[in-house]
């Protein structure tokens, strides 16, 4: 931050506290006009400290809005950036007012040096509406097409852990691209999920980011290892017209080597991106999860 942006800074928070005081002044005088029975008056105190909290409102996102050029200044997006609508590598000692967290519990969530981590034990899902530390952006999603990105890692200790990226309006509209552990007495798999539900309808595809057939299946935490699975993961939502695709790759693996569901179809495109992780199912233990940065590109 320049000096000169460090100045309109400090006058903004000036500035702002000066409305507030001025608005708890006129709140208390309001208070002292009503017990002497002088209602006119009293209306005229509230009106005027409205308008001033409209005041202090605009001030202070004004300030928020430098704050936030002065950071993308500060820290630029990659070259290979450059057309994004959005990114976020999680550097810093808080959200920045970039997401809103839906039903949080500041006791299972931090930043950390590699980015944000998220702890959960308990089984949701976006139907239900129910999962703890709901990532929402704030920033709308580009008209048109577009490409969002997450790189994630996580040890599936469990094998019932589901991570998610998706476009998010309420429990009974969403499209979601998502990796689960899936082990099995015959297979495991880690599966990339794509899912649109739309009112009381879920439509459903699926592929594979890795597998094995074990007869028993044993060991799920080597097959996490020996397929390098605990490594940082890219899974990314795309969106084509109408029509919606989920994909994921290991950052072991090629640039090229995206694994690719069919595409669902989709006439409405609401809500806001969401990221999330949770159990599938209640487990007896905890399942934590690194999101290194997460970006959205305009097609």
């Amino acid at each position: 931050m320049t000096p000169e942006q460090f100045q309109a800074c400090m006058a903004g928070a000036k500035e702002y506290e000066a409305k507030i005081v001025q608005v708890a002044s006129n709140i208390g005088e309001a208070q002292a006009a009503k017990q002497q029975g002088d209602t006119q008056l009293a209306e005229k105190r509230v009106t005027e400290a409205r308008t001033i909290a409209g005041e202090a409102t605009n001030v202070a996102t004004k300030m928020a809005e430098a704050a936030e050029k002065t950071n993308e200044k500060t820290n630029p997006l990659p070259a290979s950036d450059a057309k994004s609508g959005f990114f976020d590598d999680f550097k810093g000692k808080t959200l920045a007012g970039r997401w809103q967290i839906i039903r949080p519990n500041d006791d299972n969530y931090a930043l950390e040096k590699d980015g944000l981590l998220i702890i959960n034990s308990k089984a949701g899902s976006l139907d239900q509406d129910n999962i703890p530390n709901l990532f929402r952006l704030e920033t709308a999603m580009p008209n048109g097409d577009w490409t969002a990105t997450v790189k994630f890692s996580s040890e599936f200790p469990l094998g019932n852990e589901s991570f998610f990226l998706a476009l998010f309006q309420d429990k009974d509209h969403w499209t979601a691209a998502s990796l689960n552990a899936q082990p099995g007495q015959h297979n495991q798999s880690l599966d990339i999920g794509l899912s649109r539900k739309s009112s009381d309808e879920i439509v459903r595809s699926a592929g594979s980011l890795a597998a094995q057939v074990c007869i028993p299946c044993a060991n799920w935490n080597k097959f996490i290892s020996e397929k390098n699975l605990n490594q940082p993961i890219y899974l990314r939502l795309q969106r084509t017209g109408h029509d919606f695709v989920a994909s994921s790759r290991l950052e072991t693996s090629g640039p090229d080597t995206w694994v690719t569901t069919n595409k669902i179809a989709s006439l409405s495109a609401l809500g806001n991106l969401v990221i999330g992780f949770t159990q599938t199912s209640k487990g007896t233990g905890q399942t934590q999860v690194t999101v290194e940065w997460v970006r959205v590109e305009s097609q």
